[in-house]
């Protein structure tokens, strides 16, 4: 949930008090019910029926509460990240930014990201909504290991930073 909020923001503002609302009466049926027709979510219960009812029965586990609050005091208070193009470009660290190509929300955050952070990196992993961990694990743990192996082959062919943030290679 990285971009939520960040394009069409007065819509998702509406969108997610109604959502915690929501959950705050009806408990994990209302979580359920916010969720299941969100045009990001549908590819994911089109494509593997068992895998998306097995997404929404975990959900049960969650604390309605908990989640309204989530909504309400992190989500909803955070800035959009249009707002923080200023932080993302001096941010010094390797970034893997992934999305799946129907995850239109998110679509416009993570491109921002990606040109906005100088050691960023995208991943789309086509035909995927919201959930890319749960509707494609392997493509999912494929690209973050291999991010991950990367980062490592990397920092051992750099120094460490100096104190004012600067390294230079060996010559």
């Amino acid at each position: 949930m990285v971009g939520a909020g960040t394009v069409d923001r007065e819509n998702w503002l509406a969108a997610a008090k109604t959502f915690a609302d929501d959950i705050e009466r009806a408990g994990t049926a209302g979580n359920v019910a916010n969720v299941e027709s969100a045009p990001q979510r549908i590819v994911f219960c089109t494509k593997d029926p068992r895998g998306w009812q097995e997404f929404n029965a975990s959900t049960h586990d969650f604390l309605p509460l908990g989640c309204a609050h989530i909504m309400r005091n992190a989500l909803m208070n955070r800035k959009p990240l249009f707002d923080l193009e200023a932080e993302l470009g001096v941010m010094n660290v390797p970034t893997l930014v992934m999305v799946g190509d129907q995850d239109n929300p998110a679509l416009a955050a993570c491109r921002f990201i990606c040109h906005h952070a100088p050691n960023a990196g995208m991943v789309v992993l086509p035909m995927c909504g919201h959930t890319l961990n749960s509707e494609e694990p392997d493509f999912f743990n494929l690209h973050v290991g291999t991010f991950l192996a990367a980062v490592e082959v990397v920092a051992r062919l750099m120094p460490p930073a100096s104190p004012n943030g600067t390294s230079e290679r060996p010559t």
